[in-house]
């Protein structure tokens, strides 16, 4: 054993100035050394201390006596004198108080890798993060994502709510997990755009490289694995969950500023040109819920993408603010 070392960790723990590694040293160090040897450095921590008008003798020979008794008990032959006892007392200090010292340092560990990081992205925003383990995530407007400080260390695992194009980095080893309310996807390494946003009536995980597992969270439960360019669509309302194929251009136009549609309801049109540009579109006519709409706007401005639905619509609407009404 290493005399000198287990003075100095001595002195240190009981001053109060030890770090966890350093505790960890001496509490292997006193389970290893023999007795005469831990008697000697405990007698050194003794003749510095009990000059001190702070020590309290009392208790530690209460201590003492006890050990004294209950190893007189067991063993009777056994002669313990007053250094032994003193140096068993300040053992059991010490190795108990080591013992409360990592358990506290341990305790707070895990608290802080239960705090969640969260990413949150306002309405007419995105927001491209990089998480621990170098994957990368591009959140549309009124996206969250959020995942624990530990993240990576056990697991890989998300919670998630919005729209959000996923570029996870490989790692065999170790999943890489979103979580929703309706729907779990469950990666190694890929790509792909995950829409579920709590609000909408429909979840959809198109994939654009690698490969994914997916699987609903409600009952009957139902499960997936998605190739590229696959879409899964599940629908809140029926719970019904449908595969199709899709090109993928449409469904990550978001990404490029693009706004791109498909044969798609113009509800669903409306939705999204809310999303990117921060506004609140009420519409008044309800024939309108049944038309649907085709074409792609670049980088065209609130305004003209408005001329141009005006004029495939034929619909009057009126800008004011933040809300726009369409009659």
């Amino acid at each position: 054993m290493n005399k000198n070392k287990i003075d100095i960790l001595l002195n240190k723990y009981l001053k109060g100035t030890i770090s966890r590694e350093e505790a960890e040293d001496l509490q292997e160090l006193s389970n290893l050394c023999k007795n005469n040897e831990l008697k000697e450095a405990f007698r050194k921590q003794w003749d510095k201390y009990q000059l001190s008008p702070e020590m309290n003798f009392p208790e530690i020979r209460d201590i003492s006596n006890k050990i004294h008794k209950s190893i007189h008990a067991t063993r009777k032959k056994y002669i313990i004198n007053i250094w032994t006892r003193i140096a068993v007392s300040i053992l059991l200090i010490v190795t108990t108080g080591l013992s409360v010292f990592l358990m506290i340092d341990d305790k707070q560990m895990q608290t802080l890798g239960e705090r969640e990081i969260i990413t949150q992205v306002d309405k007419g925003q995105r927001a491209n993060i990089t998480l621990p383990d170098g994957t990368t995530v591009q959140l549309n407007s009124e996206s969250t994502l959020s995942y624990r400080q530990d993240f990576g260390i056990q697991n890989r695992e998300v919670k998630f709510n919005g729209e959000g194009f996923f570029q996870v980095t490989k790692n065999p080893d170790k999943k890489f997990i979103v979580n929703t309310q309706y729907m779990d996807v469950e990666v190694l390494g890929t790509s792909f755009n995950f829409f579920a946003y709590e609000s909408k009536d429909i979840v959809e995980v198109t994939l654009v490289e690698g490969k994914v597992f997916l699987y609903t969270n409600t009952s009957p439960r139902q499960t997936t694995i998605l190739e590229p360019n696959n879409k899964a669509i599940y629908n809140k309302n029926t719970g019904r969950l449908n595969v199709e194929q899709t090109n993928t251009t449409f469904e990550t136009a978001w990404r490029a500023t693009e706004l791109a549609f498909r044969t798609e309801p113009l509800t669903v049109v409306l939705a999204k040109i809310e999303r990117k540009y921060g506004v609140i579109i009420n519409i008044e006519n309800e024939q309108l819920f049944s038309e649907f709409y085709t074409g792609v706007f670049e980088k065209e401005d609130l305004t003209e993408v408005m001329k141009v639905l005006h004029a495939h619509f034929q619909f009057t609407y009126k800008i004011k603010g933040d809300t726009i009404s369409i009659k």
